[in-house]
Order: C-alpha cells, then sequence, then structure tokens
C-alpha cells in the first residue's frame, strides 16, 4: 500500500482556471473542450527566452559560463564518484520508488 498526500481544492471553475493560467496550480479539471489562451505559444515563448538568456550569458560573460559549466561537471563528478555510497544506503520507507532510483 502507497501512501500519498493529495490535497484537492474544489472550487469555481472560472476562479480555478485563473489560478491554473498564473501558474499557482499544476493542473486542474475543468468542463471546457479547449486549452488556456495561448497554451502552446507560452510555454514555447518561455523555452526560446531561456535558450537566447543562456546564449548572452555566454556571449557577454564567458568567464561566468565556464565557471557554470565547471560547477556542473563537479558536480556530476561527486556524483559519479559517489554512486556504490547510494547504492548501499538503506532504502527509505517514505519513497515508495527507492528501488528503483537506486537501480
Amino acid at each position: 500500500m502507497k501512501n500519498i498526500a493529495l490535497e484537492i481544492i474544489v472550487d469555481d471553475l472560472d476562479h480555478t482556471l485563473a489560478v491554473w493560467a498564473r501558474g499557482e496550480a499544476l493542473g486542474c479539471v475543468s468542463t471546457a473542450c479547449t486549452a488556456l489562451t495561448g497554451y502552446p505559444f507560452v510555454p514555447a515563448f518561455a523555452q526560446i527566452g531561456i535558450f537566447v538568456a543562456l546564449a548572452s550569458m555566454v556571449w557577454f560573460y564567458p568567464v561566468l559560463a565556464g565557471l557554470f559549466v565547471g560547477v556542473v561537471a563537479l558536480g556530476y563528478v561527486f556524483f559519479r564518484l559517489t554512486r556504490r555510497a547510494r547504492g548501499e544506503a538503506p532504502s527509505d520507507s517514505m519513497i515508495p520508488s527507492q528501488a528503483r532510483v537506486n537501480e
């Protein structure tokens, strides 16, 4: 048996859609048969903005970009070096998928 904490808030449909559109809710159930206004374009615009910001950082601050890549590389090396310790650690009973995480 898995224990899952779930918060369900029942509210007016119009209010719920506004909360969801602002990003304050992860999802909602609606009787509307169409997606929110601007659905495919807003996430795509955000993704393009991320790439533009990354390119600007690399272009204008190459030292900072190199430092960022170095820190990420160090984290990856540390992650790879501690693989055995993570595998030998006792599983956490609060995480149902712990067996899959350690594989």
